[in-house]
């Protein structure tokens, strides 16, 4: 594996800030392209646009575009009901502002990965996926108290795993974690969710839609969402040009202590910290195989 410039500094960069309708987030380059294509970065519930991890990879020649799916201007405050076809503005704004849309790589974390996945299956102009801590599921939004889709396509919620059959166990357990300020455990509520779903084939992201590249980075002891497990499923339905990277003893978001806020990551604190270099390396690695033939001499 060659070196690669993993600083998020900002000294080389080109930086936009962009909103233009439901559009929000930042057009990035370096001052020296190395590759044509785009990247798009998500990140997670958190409601980033994965900016740190966008600013990585514009630091070694790639154009991308980071953006923001909620919590914004013009965007739904919260996490719920997200108009996926606002992917078509992205692809829009690509097309006149970059020096090319293909390859075209989507970089999505936890919830953000969950949206990078379902995109491809709409939306043929993906050619690669990088998805780290993902879901093979559309689950609810984060209104916990009124269930609703995360997604709608066309005005119409998609169908969606719901928190409604969840065990009353899990039920009093997370309970009891809010109440005595105790590290809130998502993982187990996450399965039960998923157990006891009737129609769990139909809340299911159809990957073997997607004809691209998919590589997926994880923690094996993820304390938000088995992330694993769900990695497994996505290749099973799509095996080509599929690959899992899977860290022992790391959680859900890499960079991140075990207990980070009030929520359980998971893994050790060290090795988390670990995993965020290592996982850097091996996206660039990883887009260098993808773009290399697009380098420009």
């Amino acid at each position: 594996m060659k070196e690669y410039n993993i600083s998020i500094s900002e000294e080389n960069l080109e930086i936009k800030k962009i909103q233009e309708g439901y559009l929000n987030g930042f057009h990035i380059k370096n001052k020296g392209i190395n590759y044509k294509g785009s990247v798009v970065t998500f990140g997670g519930s958190e409601g980033s646009s994965y900016y740190d991890m966008a600013k990585v990879i514009a630091n070694n020649g790639y154009e991308v575009l980071s953006l923001y799916f909620f919590g914004q201007d013009n965007q739904p405050k919260e996490l719920k009901r997200i108009p996926i076809e606002f992917f078509s503005n992205a692809i829009a704004y690509i097309k006149e502002h970059f020096l090319s849309l293909h390859p075209l790589t989507i970089v999505g974390a936890s919830k953000g990965a969950e949206l990078s996945l379902l995109l491809a299956e709409y939306y043929n102009e993906i050619d690669n996926l990088i998805l780290i801590a993902p879901s093979s599921y559309r689950f609810q939004g984060l209104d916990i108290i009124n269930n609703t889709s995360s997604w709608t396509f066309n005005g119409e919620d998609l169908p969606y795993i719901d928190f409604k059959n969840i065990s009353i166990f899990e039920k009093i357990k997370i309970n009891l974690q809010y109440t005595f300020m105790l590290p809130v455990k998502l993982k187990s509520y996450y399965d039960s969710a998923i157990k006891n779903y009737k129609d769990i084939e139909s809340t299911r992201i159809k990957v073997e839609k997607f004809k691209g590249n998919i590589l997926m980075l994880l923690g094996k002891e993820d304390g938000m969402w088995n992330s694993y497990s769900m990695a497994q499923k996505i290749r099973e339905a799509k095996p080509d040009n599929t690959e899992i990277v899977a860290y022992e003893n790391v959680g859900h978001a890499f960079g991140l202590d075990r207990v980070t806020g009030r929520y359980f990551i998971g893994g050790q604190s060290d090795l988390n910290k670990i995993a965020l270099t290592k996982s850097c390396e091996k996206i660039l690695d990883t887009l260098e195989i993808w773009y290399g033939v697009y380098a420009i001499s």
